[in-house]
Formats: C-alpha cells, sequence, structure tokens
C-alpha cells in the first residue's frame, strides 16, 4: 500500500489532537510545570512550523486553541 501525503497528515493531525487534549487534561489536574512545558513545546513547534508552511491552526487540527495558555504562571518572584 503506497503512503501519501495525506496519510502523514492524518496521523499528525490526529497526534496534534491527541497532544492538546492531554495537555489540557493534565493542565486542569494541576500537572508539574515540566509537564506543562513539554506539552507547549511539542505543540508551540507544530504551531510555529504549521504558520511557515502557510498553514493554519484548523488546518492542523488545533482551531480555537491557544497553546500559549499551556505556558504555567510562576507564582512569587
Amino acid at each position: 500500500m503506497a503512503k501519501t501525503q495525506i496519510d502523514y497528515a492524518v496521523i499528525l493531525e490526529a497526534v496534534l489532537i491527541s497532544s492538546r487534549d492531554a495537555a489540557l487534561e493534565a493542565q486542569a489536574s494541576g500537572a508539574s510545570v515540566a509537564t506543562m512545558m513539554a506539552y507547549y513545546d511539542v505543540l508551540s513547534v507544530a504551531q510555529q512550523t504549521a504558520e511557515i508552511m502557510g498553514l493554519t491552526l484548523a488546518d492542523i487540527g488545533l482551531a480555537d486553541f491557544n497553546v500559549e495558555s499551556l505556558v504555567p504562571t510562576v507564582k512569587g518572584g
């Protein structure tokens, strides 16, 4: 069976949606700063790469998702 770009796009979109959902779940359960930054790193690279390629967040399954919302607010100083 020949692989196509569409096959890879479908897989990548599923991975990104799963990552987004897991990140939101982790955030809601009070995950560590390290965990949240790991999700942020993965999803922000996807967002930046999509933008470079002229794609929207909707194109990669992340419509209406704010990647920056994953960055934990550090209290104190």
